[in-house]
């Protein structure tokens, strides 16, 4: 019997460089609809929780996750992604936390980003 596949995970690797500081790489690994197991390499701990929305929107929708992102007709804007955002963060955060965010995009991000789509935001 197969095991069940669980949500992403975000994993960090810390390794020191050749000039003896820190870095540190996070990554976002899932399994896709047909069970292949999948990794997405990111540079700071906000953009892995960030693809790690993404995929568990996508994959709620039924849209086939893959490291080159979602297909053309299943782009959302900002706006449309927030109240999921907002909830899985919700889930994993403070609760003074999730309220700073939900305070930040409503003044900040939404009014100027909310139309944008989610598929052309960049870092």
């Amino acid at each position: 019997m197969a095991r069940k596949r669980s949500e992403p995970a975000i994993s960090e690797r810390s390794y020191r460089l050749a000039d003896g500081s820190l870095s540190r790489t996070f990554s976002v690994r899932y399994f896709d609809r047909g069970g292949v197991r999948r990794r997405v390499a990111c540079a700071s701990r906000e953009e892995a929780d960030f693809e790690r929305a993404r995929i568990v929107l996508e994959q709620t929708r039924g849209i086939v996750a893959d490291a080159a992102g979602p297909a053309p007709e299943a782009s959302i804007t900002v706006a449309e992604f927030w109240p999921t955002w907002l909830a899985d963060a919700r889930s994993r955060l403070t609760r003074s936390t999730a309220l700073e965010y939900e305070r930040i995009y409503k003044t900040r991000v939404g009014p100027r980003f909310g139309a944008v789509a989610l598929d052309g935001v960049r870092p």
